[in-house]
């Protein structure tokens, strides 16, 4: 059973991380004027870097920066890297609402290719709700542009 001391400390950074986002995706925005994507993106990952060493090699120590599972870390590193790199250099080229209302539907289009590809049995609540958040999202998102 969780501690529901946990369950608020989960649920209030995600809210933090929530808030967190857009401006740090308007912020890029903002900088894609002026300076280039590769920049912006260098910027972002080294103060990752900068800030997670210390603090990884502090609570963890020297064991956890290389183990069983660096490979797979660095492939999703690499991943990360090209989404981020797509995402900015779109905001860089259209308007930000946009960009984010095409990354919004992300798991429609994956429920629809795993509808596709992988048999997925058809669930009449679930679909209703996709093709509801779909809508709801487009409309919405919209409206502010």
């Amino acid at each position: 059973m969780l501690k529901e001391q946990n369950v608020i400390l989960g649920i209030s950074l995600l809210c933090l991380g929530l808030l967190i986002a857009p401006l740090y995706d308007a912020l890029a925005k903002y900088l894609s004027e002026d300076i280039g994507i590769l920049e912006i993106i260098w910027g972002r990952f080294f103060s990752h870097f900068i800030f997670l060493v210390p603090l990884v090699y502090f609570l963890k120590g020297k064991k956890e920066f290389v183990n069983q599972s660096t490979k797979h870390q660095l492939i999703r590193g690499t991943f990360i890297f090209l989404a981020t790199a797509f995402f900015y250099a779109s905001i860089s080229q259209i308007p930000l609402a946009n960009a984010l209302s095409i990354m919004l539907i992300a798991p429609i289009v994956g429920g629809i290719h795993v509808f596709i590809y992988f048999g997925r049995k058809i669930k009449f609540t679930k679909d209703l709700l996709y093709i509801f958040w779909f809508f709801w999202n487009s409309f919405s998102n919209t409206a502010r542009v």
